[in-house]
């Protein structure tokens, strides 16, 4: 993720608009949406073996920073945390005034952890991931499911390990959140089960998306939807093809997208000393999703950059989403921390953060604003560019 502001904050939309406007395009089971009808299957995605080595580890042994600088202060939140008075004594014995960082840190063990139940460490891990100096927390393994099982299912994992992580899962928003790999650490039997266990955890879940066709479809409204931005004689002979045929049958979206996103989806950024190309982040997958040679402007002037981009290239819009509008992430300070690009429904294609450990992949709206919780309140706006 590359917090970028702008100079002239952009205009906040209200994600409720999106909600509004996408279900105004399908209000009865009759109506077909103009990107056609659409089936869903939820997958999971890993990233190779070899770059498990970019896993830097020593984050999880951070101690926790608070922003209370007096001692009462700092006892009244955990208080507020539900921490045991035993507990809370023994934490801020273990804390003191940071002067020059203006903040309380606590100096942790795994003992300390260990003493606060994991509804409790939830309460102040979503607390502290609102500072970036509580790495642990900010860096913390995230997977968009509702069970555990779907996280490691099918990994090398032992089950007692996935067990010991079970018991220190959390859930924030439509997230499981692992932030205690420093706890489970010293139980590994070996490099390799470590290296198994860290794989499973930067997994992605991401979903694969099918275009449904049969004697009713429509090609000319297909045609019109995925062939934006020029592209109509390219998706025209498939979607024909596809539409001809004498019964249903569907195709993966992922074939319809223009030529970036389409050889990137489900897969990982090659690894590289090259330092603009390793800073390849959202903001320049979202703002290269229809070029045909990317633009590495956004990496290496990437304040100066997007804010030309934003003043003379885009528009705002408020409904009538079409593939290829610019989905921009606001926080309250009007700070354009996120960048996606709209696909269709409530679905868009996105790569979280600039690490090679971060895919290329389709995350439904409200996943993607859960995923960045820490940045709440967030404003999500949709822009279109001039030339569309």
């Amino acid at each position: 993720m590359t917090t970028t502001p702008v100079e002239n904050e952009i205009e906040m939309g209200d994600e409720r608009a999106f909600a509004s406007a996408v279900a105004s395009d399908a209000q009865t089971a009759e109506a077909v949406p103009p990107w056609g009808r659409l089936q869903y299957e939820r997958i999971v995605i890993a990233p190779p073996d070899e770059y498990v080595k970019l896993v830097d580890t020593g984050l999880y042994e951070s101690d926790w920073y608070f922003p209370e600088r007096e001692r009462k202060e700092l006892a009244a939140r955990f208080a507020a945390f539900g921490v045991d008075r035993a507990v809370q004594r023994q934490l801020l014995n273990a804390s003191e005034l940071d002067e020059d960082a203006g903040c309380r840190r606590v100096y942790i063990t795994n003992d300390l952890i260990r003493s606060i139940p994991i509804e409790t460490r939830a309460k102040i891990y979503n607390y502290l991931q609102q500072d970036d100096r509580n790495v642990a927390q900010t860096n913390a393994f995230r997977f968009c499911s509702d069970s555990v099982d779907d996280w490691f299912d099918g990994t090398q994992v032992r089950p007692s390990v996935i067990d010991r992580v079970k018991g220190m899962v959390f859930r924030n928003g439509s997230y499981l959140v692992f932030a205690d790999f420093r706890l489970i650490e010293a139980e590994l039997q070996n490099e390799f089960e470590k290296s198994q266990l860290l794989k499973s955890l930067c997994r992605d879940s991401t979903l694969v998306m099918y275009l449904q066709f049969d004697s009713q479809t429509d090609i000319d409204q297909l045609v019109r939807y995925w062939g934006r931005h020029g592209r109509g004689k390219d998706v025209r002979p498939l979607i024909e093809s596809l539409a001809l045929q004498s019964g249903p049958t569907k195709i993966d979206v992922s074939h319809l997208l223009p030529a970036f996103a389409r050889r990137r989806i489900y897969s990982y950024p090659n690894l590289t000393t090259d330092d603009v190309i390793r800073r390849r982040d959202c903001h320049w997958t979202a703002h290269n999703f229809l070029s045909s040679i990317p633009d590495d402007r956004l990496v290496t002037n990437l304040y100066d950059e997007l804010s030309r981009r934003m003043d003379g290239e885009f528009y705002q819009i408020f409904g009538d989403y079409k593939m290829g509008d610019l989905v921009e992430f606001i926080d309250q300070e009007g700070t354009v921390f996120h960048s996606a690009t709209y696909i269709a429904d409530d679905v868009l294609f996105t790569k979280n953060g600039y690490s090679a450990l971060g895919s290329w992949h389709f995350c439904r709206l409200s996943e993607m604003k859960d995923y960045y919780t820490r940045r709440t309140p967030v404003r999500v706006s949709f822009f279109r560019r001039k030339t569309s």
